[in-house]
């Protein structure tokens, strides 16, 4: 706990931004620290306590734990982290104003997660429970620091222990220890007393250390741990006892603790198989999935030889070298915590792989049931059909003793005999020896039928087949009958191959079905890869030119006004264009040096395209201007909204182009390779080329730096302005002025139409009929000399 405390510093944390749950008592705290970006911290109660640097999944809908810390700890800051006493809770302060929070981490047993105010009255927990009749920890009570921590190292280390007294000090705290825990042995089995070891013994004395740090301490002053405590090791004890009290004083005192990281190398095992070669007879779909469950299995397989050696699998994660692990493999990390983040992480990828591998087992076998279930199918419709056709002839060879059969039966039915008496005659007639009464089994009036006992007339094609019992409707002639089992089997014929289809039909969906629970099992692995740190600007739109030149526009009117006021730095471009809602883009151009035309296109097309001349589908120009020609100070008179701005100076305007937008895959590169890709993105446009595109308009002009200072407003003007007026797009000063004139000059319908007549008359006439006729109606012509 000493250890997590020191290496999580509360200074690089800044404020709560969000809480997450993870679900299984697993909870994430986002802080926000403007210098550093975004930081995670992990709490799972009852086991550890990190930062980490791996994105999880999250639960859609939180916890009601969740929402009371978001409530409680949102936006405030954490100022402190500290341990409450020896035992293993950790306070983490948080304070927003005068306002103090406290949550407290319960690392033992269970594990419990307190929300508390100044004063430690508890206002949300993970679980209540009580320490007896009288102290409980619950939501309204004060955290109980007397039963939960409220023991320093002093309180163990304290006692004047000598060889003489250890052994009463034992018994005395053993039966303490003991009468603790008889709540939690009523109603179980007495467990066999065992012979108390060394490190069993030096759990007693320091129960606040586990059993591996025991053993170093034993280690350390030449003992054994195995050993058992008796009178002869006394002394090692107590030398034990004071180097483990030494050793803890020396660590509260270190500020920066290291990870040690021990593991071992296995060697890279196949996944088990999952995959057997399945009949591709009725459908090919199987056998697809089969080939893709397969490629799946060769992935994580090809995944796990990553050396000759084999796989790193991590056992232990400790805040110092132990002496037992002196002779296994260690990786050092420059702090605790980021030991604790690798090792958890490792832990949590090696159990999603054998769930992954556990579930596709289950799929697999619920493939392979679909599969048999639809053959089973097919096979009764199959047997079914023989039957059917065996049936109908026999028929054929019994026909004359059937047809005898029906008269007979129908003949005493007439005759107006109970169903009694004619199985009694047939009875009667079964003794005498009778041939039809031999054939009957059974009666089944109620339904019109009889069942007779067939079998093959010819015995030595058919020597071992069973007696077969067929069912004949007494209504029908023995030949209606032949031809009614012909149709059932003509039937069935229909409803297999009606069943075939659905199979394939039911494989293909459960084929798809099942690639798709693989890629979710698949993406909870994937998930567990390290969270990449976000640029500033990724909030806007924005995109790399094939020349490395980053361009950004905004997605609001706010963002527009932003990305100028806090971006636009010297040797930027702004290109922006006139349709309706052109965005303002931004051409970043750190080293002033000209740009190319090719990245001037890219920008531009990127700006036509955000805008509404993508959906109009219009192909327009764009235009470039300096960032010094670019300026938020307004004509007198007017008034720029919010995301509008003022050009000034000449607009370099660009060729209209195709509209045209693409996606691509970003990829991470390690610091190794980044040095083989330096000039993948270079200008590619001659030095020559590059002046005469910004020729005249490299520097402010000083026509251009004396418009950009602001000009004064006549206070009345100003205060006649309406409170909201409409947004003004980007415009230069003399296109302000023209439009100026052109609403001074408004002409009336009368005119208008006049006008057109004029057109209409005279629009034909070549310069020396214009002359003429203007002479004829009385108009002096001014004299060109």
């Amino acid at each position: 706990e000493m250890c997590i405390r020191d290496s999580i510093n509360a200074e690089y944390m800044g404020s709560v931004a969000n809480i997450y749950d993870l679900g299984g008592k697993i909870y994430i705290i986002k802080f926000s620290l403007p210098s550093e970006g975004k930081r995670y911290l992990l709490l799972e109660p009852g086991r550890r306590i990190h930062t980490t640097q791996f994105a999880r999944e999250k639960n859609a809908i939180p916890s009601q734990l969740s929402i009371s810390l978001r409530k409680f700890l949102r936006t405030r800051k954490l100022i402190g982290i500290r341990q409450l006493g020896v035992d293993r809770v950790v306070d983490f302060v948080f304070r927003a104003g005068e306002t103090e929070n406290h949550l407290l981490v319960e690392l033992y047993a269970s594990g419990n997660l307190i929300l508390t105010d100044g004063d430690y009255t508890i206002t949300a927990l993970l679980r209540t429970h009580k320490f007896d009749e009288k102290v409980k920890c619950a939501v309204k009570e004060k955290y109980p620091f007397a039963q939960a921590a409220h023991l320093t190292a002093k309180d163990y280390f304290g006692l004047n222990l000598t060889a003489e007294n250890l052994g009463e000090e034992y018994k005395s705290r053993l039966a303490e220890k003991n009468n603790e825990e008889e709540e939690e042995k009523k109603g179980k089995k007495k467990k066999r007393d065992k012979k108390t070891t060394l490190k069993g013994a030096m759990q007693v004395f320091v129960p606040f250390i586990n059993f591996t740090e025991t053993e170093h301490m034993i280690l350390a002053v030449g003992g054994n741990p195995n050993e058992p405590f008796d009178e002869p090791q006394y002394a090692i004890m107590l030398k034990a006892i004071k180097h483990c009290y030494e050793f803890i004083t020396e660590l509260q005192a270190k500020e920066e603790v290291n990870g040690y990281l021990y593991y071992k190398m296995l060697k890279s095992e196949a996944l088990p198989e999952l995959i057997t070669e399945m009949e591709t007879k009725n459908t090919e779909a199987a056998g697809s999935v089969n080939s893709k469950i397969k490629e799946n299995a060769i992935t994580e397989e090809s995944k796990t030889k990553e050396n000759e050696e084999g796989v790193k699998v991590y056992d232990e994660v400790e805040p110092f070298e132990f002496l037992q692990f002196k002779d296994k493999a260690k990786e050092e990390t420059s702090s605790f915590d980021e030991a604790l983040d690798i090792y958890f992480t490792a832990k949590e990828k090696e159990k999603e792989q054998t769930k992954q591998i556990n579930r596709e087992a289950e799929i697999w076998k619920k493939m392979q049931k679909i599969k048999e279930d639809q053959e089973n199918r097919i096979k009764t419709l199959q047997e079914g059909q023989d039957k059917f056709v065996r049936k109908a002839k026999l028929i054929e060879e019994y026909i004359t003793e059937i047809d005898a059969i029906i008269q007979i039966i129908g003949t005493m039915i007439k005759a107006g005999m109970k169903w009694a008496d004619i199985w009694k005659n047939i009875k009667d007639e079964k003794k005498r020896g009778n041939v039809f009464a031999n054939l009957i089994h059974k009666l089944d009036l109620l339904n019109g039928t009889v069942v007779v006992m067939l079998n093959p007339k010819d015995e030595e094609e058919d020597s071992d087949a069973p007696t077969q019992l067929v069912n004949i409707d007494i209504k029908l002639t023995a030949y209606q009958n032949f031809e009614k089992h012909y149709n059932e089997k003509k039937k069935s014929a229909v409803k297999e191959n009606k069943t075939k289809d659905a199979a394939q039909m039911a494989i293909k969906v459960a084929e798809k079905t099942a690639i798709k629970e693989l890629m979710i099992e698949k993406q909870k692995i994937e998930n567990l890869q390290k969270i990449r740190k976000i640029f500033w600007f990724e909030k806007y739109n924005w995109f790399i030119t094939s020349e490395n030149y980053l361009v950004l526009s905004g997605r609001s009117a706010q963002e527009n006004e932003l990305l100028v006021k806090r971006y636009l730095k010297k040797g930027d471009l702004f290109i922006h264009a006139n349709v309706h809602g052109a965005a303002t883009t931004i051409l970043k151009n750190p080293s002033g040096s000209p740009v190319s035309p090719i990245s001037l296109n890219e920008a531009g097309m990127y700006c036509i395209c955000r805008s509404s001349a993508w959906e109009q589908k219009l192909i327009t120009e764009a235009y470039w201007v300096h960032h010094y020609q670019v300026s938020k100070t307004a004509p007198s008179g007017e008034y720029l909204q919010t995301g509008s701005f003022m050009i000034r100076g000449k607009k370099n305007y660009l060729r209209p182009t195709k509209l045209e937008m693409g996606f691509t895959y970003l990829f991470c590169l390690d610091e190794v390779s980044v040095a083989n890709h330096v000039n993948d993105r270079k200008v590619r446009v001659s030095d020559l080329q590059l002046q005469e595109q910004h020729s005249g308009s490299e520097s402010p002009s000083e026509d251009a730096k004396a418009e950009e200072k602001p000009k004064p407003v006549n206070e009345e003007k100003r205060k006649k302005l309406p409170a909201k007026q409409k947004p003004i797009e980007v415009k230069d000063a003399v296109e302000v002025k023209r439009e100026e004139k052109k609403k001074a000059k408004v002409v009336s319908k009368h005119k208008q139409k006049k006008i057109k007549k004029m057109k209409e008359k005279y629009g034909e006439l070549d310069e020396d009929e214009r002359e003429l006729v203007l002479k004829l109606i009385g108009v002096v012509l001014k004299s060109n000399w």
